[in-house]
């Protein structure tokens, strides 16, 4: 009986309000009003109230003075006062200025602040999600969602994530900011001589000299063949761009579109022009998804429907870097679970790789090109443009002497498989060109065709033929592997020759022993030829092995070598004599003997060989540095380095801590001691993180680099880390009192608190000083050099 009356009661005042400047009433407010009395079906979820029949005061409207706030933005941001005409279920508020302004500050897109505000000033309901006390219950805000708090006078917004701004990701370079230049010289050289055959020899010397904001580069080549320059040109780096002027015989390096281009690798001077990125930062920690989430929980991250990270977040904004992520460019779904109930979910894409990218591309030279012993002035100019994701359409156009000539091409790049088609086309001539790469798989297919009668003429090929590559290395079990090889040429401008194709096919299995034996067996088809081998390899001990193998093809031929590995001091010396019988030859022996010494060091990489193939002697060396000369001096060192960072310190010869790179990219770290005069060594374009820690007796009076902060690395360029540092003492101070313990004098380096009342203080050994517990002397004197000792002030 007593539930017809409740329901009666308010029916009878389903159209009166607590004041004359309530609001008026509309439609909309009719529908409120209408859906307030159709919640009383579960009237018993009301909280119990000291008068029981007042529910005429709940269900209508009354002016409050309430309190607007965005759930997961609590604490972050005060809530927003405002008045409000409210019911025990619905809000409207009027004044839209005062919402927007409140919610974009917050974070939230301009267009959704003001679909929110209308949606107030309309009138919203609160949401029938909400479970329990209404201050604290938690709603999913997949959609938005409100719950008036009716009690103390609150509406809590459940805002979607999609509402707020996201956080603009922006671009980071490396900049030219505290570096010196270098003269970098790259040396390699190979030399070999046989008694009954000509010397050869093979040397290349790579110089990067820092100037201004760029470098200059030269490179060149000598063999018993020909000697030339390779390169001999200024590089300017800006942001994404850069701009090459001279010459140069390879741009296969500097983008997708200047290596779809078929004079990519075609000596050139000019200008030429290209979006390279190589001062951008490549860096997957600086990569990120945003979220919001209205309560704290546990996030879980799935690709394919299968969890791969999770973790705990807070509420409101969240990020999600990169490298917290499996590397590859994939669809992941996120949700956000608290006590079996999920708050938040959403999808996105990730492009967690540190190669290749994703925006469009342009790319231009102009100058002279020189192919087949002939200059030709000429224009190029290219573009790729992102298609999706991680496609790309890549477009050339070339004017060569008044010839035109284009080439398209699409190009796929993901984690673990890259792919790309072109096609080249001008006067006769034209070329189609197929890579294929999937993690043990390459495929690359080819077709040239060229009908110019004179061949010194031609630009994109001189061939007319088909070709094809494969190979695949697969790695069966953990001891198992196989792998295989197919190459295939059709000449079609051969066609009156009776055998015009050349192909070969070859297929081999390697296993691997539990006591270090290694067998292996292939087979090979070529042409009309086919070759079986059987290979074995046994170690004999910690320093030599057996060698041995089988090869049946047209002469059969049986190979045995012992082979003598010993590294004395740092010197590599190998000794491996070896006999060969090989059938239906006039000379079926051949003994060999050949040893050599290598020395690897930090300074450089250097070889010497000797060897005698019966009565035939050889003999050769190699030999490889890097020469850096700086404002410091000159420095050799046998790594492949195009930068570097040089410590400076005011102790000489004294290793006074330990130095830390981490690289931004990859995250790889190195470690180094501290002394005056090092010199690390750095690859081009990188940047690194610096961690360095000092002796526990040495105090940093200043530095030229802030620990934990960025080094950037860029060719011909170096980065100087001086350290001002002197020995330390220190003497803890134990304050039983109130006043504030200070250190006074020359001597006084650092004060530290470390808990309540107890206090570390820093200073210079042998040197005067006094401490004080506010104007009261506690203690005076000097510290030894390392002393580490305590007193007690105060009272």
């Amino acid at each position: 009986m007593n539930k017809y009356k409740i329901v009666l009661l308010a029916l009878n005042t389903s159209l009166v309000y607590a004041d004359t400047t309530s609001l008026a009433i509309t439609q909309s407010n009719n529908s409120l009003i209408a859906q307030n009395y159709s919640n009383l079906g579960s009237i018993s979820l009301l909280p119990s109230m000291k008068d029981n029949s007042n529910y005429k005061n709940i269900l209508n409207f009354s002016k409050k003075d309430i309190e607007l706030s965005v759930v997961g933005l609590d604490g972050a941001t005060d809530p927003l006062p405002i008045s409000a005409q409210v019911s025990y279920y619905s809000v409207v508020i009027n004044d839209s200025d005062k919402i927007i302004k409140y919610l974009e500050s917050n974070g939230i897109k301009k267009k959704d602040a003001l679909a929110i505000s209308k949606m107030l000033a309309a009138g919203i309901s609160t949401s029938p999600d909400c479970v329990g006390e209404r201050s604290i219950c938690i709603i999913s805000n997949d959609k938005l969602g409100f719950v008036n708090d009716y009690y103390d006078n609150k509406l809590r917004v459940f805002i979607p994530s999609s509402f707020f701004v996201a956080k603009k990701y922006e671009e980071k370079y490396l900049k030219d900011e505290g570096l010196s230049n270098l003269a970098i010289s790259q040396f390699y050289g190979n030399f070999e001589n046989n008694k009954y055959s000509s010397t050869t020899y093979f040397a290349t010397i790579d110089n990067y000299v820092g100037l201004g904001p760029g470098y200059l580069n030269f490179n060149a080549l000598v063999n018993q063949e020909n000697s030339e320059f390779r390169s001999a040109q200024y590089v300017y780096n800006f942001n994404k761009y850069t701009l090459l002027f001279g010459l140069n015989d390879n741009v296969n390096d500097l983008s997708d579109i200047a290596g779809n281009s078929f004079l990519s690798d075609s000596k050139f001077s000019g200008v030429t022009f290209a979006k390279t990125n190589n001062l951008l930062i490549k860096d997957s920690a600086n990569n990120y998804l945003q979220f919001f989430t209205p309560s704290e929980g546990t996030l879980e991250v799935k690709k394919d429907g299968k969890i791969i990270y999770q973790k705990y977040v807070q509420s409101g904004k969240n990020l999600l870097y990169y490298s917290e992520l499996p590397a590859g460019s994939y669809n992941v779904s996120l949700s956000v679970v608290k006590n079996n109930r999920v708050i938040y979910e959403g999808n996105d894409y990730v492009y967690n790789l540190n190669y290749g990218d994703q925006g469009n591309s342009p790319y231009a030279r102009i100058g002279k090109f020189y192919l087949n012993d002939k200059n030709y002035t000429g224009f190029e100019f290219g573009y790729s443009f992102q298609v999706y994701n991680n496609l790309k359409l890549l477009l050339n156009s070339y004017l060569i002497d008044n010839d035109f000539y284009y080439t398209t091409g699409l190009g796929y790049s993901s984690n673990n498989f890259t792919s790309s088609i072109n096609y080249s086309k001008g006067n006769d001539e034209e070329k189609i060109k197929f890579n294929m790469n999937y993690g043990f798989l390459y495929l690359q297919v080819s077709k040239n065709k060229n009908e110019i009668t004179d061949d010194k003429y031609y630009k994109i090929t001189n061939q007319n033929n088909i070709q094809v590559n494969l190979s695949a290395n697969y790695q069966l079990t953990s001891d198992i592997n196989a792998y295989s090889s197919v190459f295939y040429n059709k000449d079609a401008s051969n066609s009156d020759n009776n055998n015009p194709d050349n192909y070969n096919y070859n297929f081999g299995l390697t296993k691997r022993f539990s006591n270090n034996i290694s067998v292996n067996t292939s087979y090979l088809i070529r042409n009309s030829d086919n070759l079986l081998s059987l290979n074995i390899s046994i170690p004999l001990s910690d320093n030599s092995s057996y060698y041995g193998s089988i090869s049946s093809s047209n002469n059969n031929e049986y190979y045995s070598s012992l082979n003598y590995n010993k590294n004395i001091d740092g010197k590599i010396v190998n000794v491996t004599p070896s006999v060969t019988y090989t059938t239906d030859t006039d000379e079926p022996w051949i003994k060999s003997l050949n040893a050599s010494l290598t020395n690897n060091n930090d300074s450089y990489n250097s070889s010497l060989r000797i060897g005698s193939n019966n009565s035939d002697i050889n003999y050769g060396g190699s030999f490889s540095t890097t020469q850096i000369i700086n404002n410091y001096g000159i420095d050799y060192t046998s790594e492949n380095a195009l930068s570097s960072m040089y410590i400076k310190t005011s102790e000489k010869d004294k290793k006074l801590g330990s130095l830390t790179l981490i690289n931004n990219s990859n995250s790889y770290s190195r470690e180094f001691d501290i002394k005056n005069g090092k010199s690390i060594y750095a690859p081009a374009y990188s940047q690194d993180k610096i961690n360095y820690s000092l002796n526990s007796n040495m105090y940093l009076l200043n530095s030229t680099i802030d620990n934990r902060a960025n080094v950037d690395f860029m060719p011909g360029k170096m980065r100087t880390l001086s350290l001002n540092v002197v020995d330390s003492s220190s003497i803890t101070v134990i304050n039983s009192g109130s006043d504030k313990v200070s250190c006074k004098g020359s001597a006084c380096l650092s004060n530290i608190n470390i808990q309540n009342n107890v206090v570390d203080l820093i200073v210079k050994p042998n040197q005067y000083f006094k401490i004080f517990t506010g104007n009261k002397l506690c203690w005076e004197g000097k510290l030894k050099k390392y002393d580490k000792t305590a007193t007690v002030c105060g009272n």
